[in-house]
């Protein structure tokens, strides 16, 4: 990035935080914005078959084997299913979700079937798009950047979970999720917390740190000061420090960290599809309700 997303700054004005790998340098603008110097663009290659099956050693940032997540998936994401839930309860008439960056579906699949839900998912793996397809009709393979809406406010809620930090275009990404939300809609969201007492403590080995996939990271600060530019109020936001997993995860996970007593964690691999809470270094779960979009 050649200037801070949030404010503008040129990059050469922001603090060098330390060099993520030969190319790349973690960068924090006087706005307290951090972000990789140098993004990724190459979607189709960033997001093939190996980023949802199969964690590359030599650029990781994906998933051992996400068809094996959904409940832990959708453990995690609860904050927001619930939340939907309590509103849609009492409400008649349809009700539209997004989910953007659905992944295989399996926050959408939760509401399959409910009475007055209309479901649609936008996902940048063909792999992955194609496997969504089989949970709801209307689902998109591409970026949501890219879709052209055919009315200006469509969706009662809209999820983009783990998602804002891959972007290399924040506010343009929410002014948009604001312009296809109903008037008083819900954004739910889920993102690192590099606020978090354990990013100050591991730095570059923080586990949200992933310089192929992450070019953006945020604080409770700098993400109400960004969805506020873009027209939404913060209704609640919390950090958290676990996420639901499951136990193949953790087996990899501690086996790629600690190589050296790797294959004692063989051990657990008749548990491999038990769902654990995992400590992930602090992630941030936001809902957003949508006020309005400033003038541009």
């Amino acid at each position: 990035m050649s200037n801070c997303v949030l404010c503008g700054r040129p990059a050469s004005e922001a603090t060098v935080l330390f060099e993520l790998n030969s190319v790349q340098k973690l960068l924090r603008c006087g706005c307290g914005l951090i972000y990789n110097d140098r993004c990724r663009t190459d979607i189709e290659d960033l997001y093939g078959s190996n980023y949802y099956e199969g964690w590359e050693a030599a650029c990781p940032g994906g998933y051992f084997s996400y068809s094996q997540m959904e409940r832990a998936t959708n453990k995690t994401d609860r904050f927001a299913s619930s939340f939907i839930r309590s509103r849609s309860k009492d409400r008649g008439g349809k009700i539209r979700l997004l989910d953007i960056g659905c992944g295989y579906g399996f926050f959408l699949k939760q509401f399959k079937g409910e009475q007055g839900m209309e479901l649609a998912g936008i996902e940048a793996s063909r792999v992955a798009a194609d496997k969504a397809a089989e949970v709801a009709d209307d689902i998109v393979h591409g970026r949501f950047e890219d879709v052209d809406f055919s009315q200006k406010s469509e969706f009662d809620f809209v999820a983009a979970f783990e998602l804002v930090e891959h972007l290399s275009d924040p506010v343009g990404f929410l002014k948009k999720v604001n312009r296809v939300l109903k008037d008083g809609g819900h954004l739910f969201m889920s993102t690192p917390d590099i606020g978090s007492v354990w990013f100050k403590m591991l730095k570059r080995r923080w586990p949200g740190i992933h310089p192929y996939y992450h070019n953006v990271y945020f604080s409770k600060m700098t993400l109400r000061t960004v969805a506020e530019r873009c027209g939404f109020e913060i209704v609640k936001m919390r950090s958290k420090n676990y996420y639901y997993t499951n136990i193949r995860h953790v087996r990899k996970r501690l086996s790629e960290l600690f190589p050296v007593v790797g294959k004692f964690f063989a051990v657990l691999k008749p548990f491999d599809a038990i769902t654990v809470p995992f400590l992930n270094g602090g992630d941030l779960q936001v809902t957003l309700r949508k006020k309005n979009l400033p003038e541009s």
